[in-house]
């Protein structure tokens, strides 16, 4: 690309340049891949210009160039890192005002107009130039300000339509001071529980400008981490907590970082969160199987207590030991076991039950997960269900329908959905107090407790 006289074709744009004082440009530039011939060796077209004969180079290609004030040299080896218009120059972008560089304040650029078709960048700066207005309108129009008069905010939106403009995602988050990124906090995030909240997490962001950057912690120290470190990253302009409770020390940390955070099945009262009451679950489902007859009620389920601080088998246990009080049935401490969360321990502790010299006639399970494995044990011992043996889980997770499994159904994908609402709400809105919302859970009847007396699902 060549100058002739005082004006410049870059790639597809028209630039007035000056260069004021200055007797030669000595430019190399390596013809075959446009890299710095001088550098590099190879075949190198090789020019020396006056003040009106000057070239900055092919767009595309990196390149040398050498500037001389009479003996003094005033500038030299540009690449695609040159800031021009207040942008960096890459091999796609563009073009603009060159002073953003000492060594280059010789050169000004007095115009520039993108022709039809350019794949070079158009900036704001160009916007304004069109409209007739200052880059602050622009900005003000981009932000659907309401301190812009009709009549300049459809000068501006004209000119956005006729450039072709397309703002920078980077520049609006520098301009807004916001990441528009969230991040979420979950444990075993392949559990059939969180991958439902996961859902409507991703479901929600999707409906807004955000991304999502998840994090699994499989371990406490991975999770004390994560809690130490994300809220003072500025990656994130929000975080949102699954299942994962705080403590006190954690909210303090939260709050220096100035970071909102959204809890999205845990509790803690200084923090906005979305939660089911388990404690009625549990009592729900226990009291269904009073109604049908039982008095012999086993429960199992995850440890009460979790180094992660996980809070719903304890709850369901309480609602199940609550509704037992109530009927007036003994607690029996041999009919409550416990163990790590999965299909093959619950199968065992479901053995445990049925050996026992009085086993139980029914079993409430803490999950519908713990309720699959117990239902294999039942079966493998040749006893029926619910003849013999009536079965409650927890979730209602997809296969339970197709099992007939009876269950408490909680909304999985509309806690996750109403987590980011809240957590968006908070970023917007900083200042908002704490609120706490509680979803409703169901009661789902199928064959494991009623048999065939209620006709299958249709939905």
């Amino acid at each position: 690309m060549d100058c002739t006289g005082d004006t410049c074709t870059l790639g597809k744009a028209i630039l007035t340049v000056e260069f004021p004082g200055i007797s030669s440009v000595h430019t190399y530039v390596k013809v075959d891949d446009g890299q710095a011939g001088k550098a590099t060796g190879g075949s190198v077209d090789q020019r020396t210009y006056k003040t009106n004969e000057v070239s900055l180079a092919v767009l595309k290609n990196t390149y040398d160039v050498l500037v001389k004030k009479g003996s003094a040299v005033v500038g030299s080896r540009l690449t695609p890192n040159l800031k021009i218009s207040r942008q960096v120059l890459t091999r796609e972008k563009s073009y603009g005002i060159l002073e953003a560089l000492p060594i280059w304040k010789p050169f000004q650029i007095h115009s520039l107009l993108p022709l039809e078709n350019s794949n070079v960048a158009v900036t704001i700066y160009d916007v304004a130039k069109r409209a007739g207005v200052g880059i602050g309108t622009v900005s003000r129009v981009l932000n659907d300000s309401p301190q812009v008069s009709e009549v300049t905010r459809q000068k501006v939106l004209t000119a956005i339509e006729e450039l072709n403009y397309h703002p920078s995602p980077i520049a609006k988050c520098l301009s807004l001071r916001r990441t528009f990124t969230v991040g979420v906090i979950t444990p075993f995030f392949t559990r059939p529980a969180f991958i439902g909240r996961l859902r409507g997490v991703e479901a929600a962001l999707t409906e807004s400008e955000y991304d999502l950057v998840l994090y699994n912690v499989e371990t406490t120290d991975k999770r004390d981490v994560c809690f130490r470190e994300l809220p003072i990253s500025q990656r994130f302009d929000g975080l949102l907590l699954i299942a994962l409770p705080p403590t006190d020390e954690d909210v303090a940390h939260f709050r220096q970082a100035g970071i909102p955070v959204v809890l999205v099945d845990a509790y803690h009262p200084a923090l906005s969160h979305v939660v089911i009451d388990d404690v009625k679950g549990g009592y729900m489902a226990t009291k269904h199987l009073i109604e049908l007859g039982h008095t012999r009620l086993a429960y199992i389920s995850d440890p009460l207590e979790s180094p992660f601080r996980f809070t719903s088998s304890l709850h369901r246990y309480q609602g199940y030991r609550q509704a037992l009080d109530e009927a007036g049935i003994p607690f029996r401490q041999e009919y409550h076991r416990w163990a790590e969360h999965g299909e093959e321990q619950a199968r065992d502790m479901a053995r445990h039950l049925l050996d026992l010299d009085e086993p139980p006639t029914a079993i409430f399970a803490a999950s519908d997960t713990q309720a699959i494995g117990a239902m294999e044990a039942i079966r493998e011992r040749g006893l029926r269900i619910p003849q013999d043996v009536a079965l409650v889980g927890y979730d209602d997770i997809e296969v339970s329908r197709y099992l007939g499994l009876t269950t408490i159904r909680q909304p999985f994908f509309e806690t996750g959905v109403k987590g980011v609402e809240v957590l968006l709400q908070a970023i917007d809105h900083p200042s908002t107090e704490p609120c706490h919302i509680e979803l409703p859970i169901e009661l789902i009847c199928r064959r494991s407790t009623v048999g065939d007396a209620i006709p299958p699902e249709n939905h």
